[in-house]
């Protein structure tokens, strides 16, 4: 893989935890006034719970392996 895509990559999951971000703002928000979107909000507190460390595990290693790579193999400077 080339360093664009690379950066493409990690772009794109930069964008996707955003939006997962926003939609749990939104949800929080509209919890305080629909049941629906309280019981929504409920189930991904739930999921974010059970899978928080594995969570930040992910997140960290691929940081740790997108800022390698772009520093040691495509010779881009910090």
């Amino acid at each position: 893989m080339n360093p664009q895509q690379i950066i493409r990559l990690l772009s794109f999951l930069v964008l996707s935890v955003n939006i997962i971000f926003v939609v749990w703002v939104i949800l929080f928000f509209l919890s305080r006034f629909s049941k629906d979107a309280k019981s929504n909000l409920q189930k991904l507190n739930e999921l974010l719970k059970k899978r928080a460390l594995l969570f930040a595990f992910i997140i960290s290693l691929t940081s740790t392996l997108g800022s390698l790579y772009l520093s040691e193999i495509a010779k881009f400077s910090p």
